[in-house]
């Protein structure tokens, strides 16, 4: 795993290895950093089920302002933490252990609001749906927020829910990418 471009363009990334963590695939990555290149100027991120923070560590470097990481597992936390050291970015990037839920509810209490979201669970878990009907219901959204997600295309997930609305899908093999716009 690599930073594909950006400040932190070509620096490797530690992964962990026989968990379900899935980090996303260069070419994925690219894909998707290709679609929402306009996005990333000076936004604020936010990259749920973050594993070992590659989604948000590629648009820090290309040109988030900030980052905040949520992952419940210990090991993960402890190599996303050296990724961000590794690419001099731990002053841009905060990380946050708890379950999605119940740090979505956290950063809505801390008025938090995010104009880009990476969602990426663990593939056919039920969580894309849980996890989108979250984020329409949190106070951490705003018009226009931007919301990513990936997931399994056996995965069947909703067109519109409550704020969010389906914008966009693409696929990459078994892997599809789907757009959502907050309204």
């Amino acid at each position: 795993m690599r930073v594909i471009g950006g400040s932190c363009k070509k620096k490797s990334l530690k992964t962990l290895r026989g968990m379900e963590l899935r980090p996303t695939p260069d070419r994925i990555r690219e894909a998707i950093f290709s679609i929402i290149v306009d996005e990333l100027p000076d936004s604020n991120v936010l990259d749920l089920y973050a594993g070992s923070g590659t989604l948000g560590i590629e648009a820090l470097s290309r040109g988030a302002k900030d980052a905040v990481f949520i992952e419940n597992h210990l090991e993960a936390i402890r190599v996303l933490k050296k990724n961000l050291e590794s690419c001099q970015l731990v002053n841009r990037g905060m990380v946050i252990r708890r379950r999605v839920e119940t740090a979505i509810r956290l950063l809505g209490g801390k008025r938090k609001i995010f104009d880009l979201i990476f969602l990426d669970p663990p593939y056919e878990k039920d969580l894309v749906g849980k996890t989108l009907k979250a984020l329409s219901s949190s106070s951490i959204l705003k018009p226009g927020s931007l919301v990513v997600v990936q997931h399994s295309r056996r995965e069947t997930i909703p067109e519109a829910l409550g704020r969010l609305v389906f914008t966009d899908q693409r696929r990459y093999g078994e892997t599809l990418i789907s757009f959502f716009r907050a309204n």
